[in-house]
């Protein structure tokens, strides 16, 4: 199958891992933060093209193609905001596991599910396209709430989130979102202007824990990208026999373990430098099949001499 092109190209504004000392000097600055529930979705944006249909991307600007119909729900909103806006969300597949909700939206297949549109955020569709837009974060939520007039329960919901004023709070506000079975909570600061990439001003704080498990294989870098033709995680094999491949090394470490690969010779052997050590992987939460969402190298939990026995 031919790779699927991308529609648009945005440069949408990504949360940050938590940082609590980042988090206290924005409280400082502003006197209060919003925060916001998590979903456990896919990021999307919605526009209207120039016949006036409506369009969802991801965040890599690929059509969700199993919602061309679903999405005619977001109709209403984007017909009541300003010429030329988009709006920033997530969908989310009622009924569902993520990983089952995550396969139906990238099929081709049209979803027959009920989904439901979680937006937080409205502004001119030039701006996801990297175009500079001052206007502060709580000016365009109030612009997105006031579009949407239907009652609830019709596919959309706006995500509008509390106020916190100080760090005990966001804790009350996360252990919430938690306890009623959301991913987590995404803390914003009031005065933010629409930005790009990764970058602070807003941050992630969804759960996290670490895993043991042997290295069985290597994962590489994509062909034509940055990294290519280096070594960018393992595969592994965690205690409980499930498979999982763990990224998140950095570049210092990507060049030490692909030297040290090529310099052994051929993979697969018992006497490899990499494979059949044990290491350690921190990630967010453990899916029902047994795998590792979101898992990110640690550290080794071996010596070097003593491949595959764990300290």
């Amino acid at each position: 199958m031919a790779k699927q092109p991308r529609l648009i190209n945005p440069d949408c504004h990504r949360p940050v891992p938590w940082n609590e000392k980042a988090v206290r000097r924005a409280l400082a600055a502003s006197g209060f933060l919003l925060a916001q529930v998590k979903e456990d979705g896919i990021r999307m944006h919605a526009f209207l093209d120039p016949a006036g249909n409506v369009r969802t991307v991801t965040r890599e600007g690929i059509e969700i193609r199993s919602l061309a119909e679903a999405n005619e729900v977001l109709q209403g909103v984007l017909g009541e905001l300003p010429e030329g806006f988009c709006v920033d969300g997530e969908v989310v597949v009622q009924g569902v596991t993520f990983e089952e909700g995550s396969g139906l939206l990238r099929a081709y297949a049209e979803i027959q599910h009920a989904v439901v549109f979680h937006l937080w955020d409205a502004f001119p569709l030039d701006a996801l396209l990297g175009a500079e837009y001052d206007v502060p974060y709580t000016d365009r939520l109030n612009t997105l709430v006031a579009a949407w007039c239907q009652d609830s329960g019709t596919g959309v919901e706006i995500i509008t989130g509390d106020t916190v004023h100080d760090m005990q709070e966001i804790e009350e506000f996360f252990e919430t979102c938690r306890s009623t079975g959301k991913e987590g909570a995404v803390v914003k600061t009031p005065d933010l202007p629409v930005i790009h990439g990764k970058r602070t001003g807003q941050w992630k704080l969804k759960p996290s824990d670490t895993a043991d498990g042997r290295v069985v294989g290597l994962v590489w870098g994509t062909p034509g990208l940055g990294n290519a033709g280096k070594i960018i995680g393992f595969t592994v094999e965690l205690e409980s026999g499930v498979l999982c491949d763990v990224t998140g090394i950095t570049q210092e470490q990507m060049n030490a373990f692909t030297t040290m690969h090529y310099a052994h010779g051929q993979p697969g052997v018992s006497d490899h430098p990499l494979l059949g050590r044990y290491v350690e992987i921190a990630y967010m939460e453990m899916t029902a099949a047994g795998s590792l969402r979101h898992p990110s190298f640690v550290q080794f939990r071996d010596m070097e001499y003593a491949p595959g026995w764990k300290s």
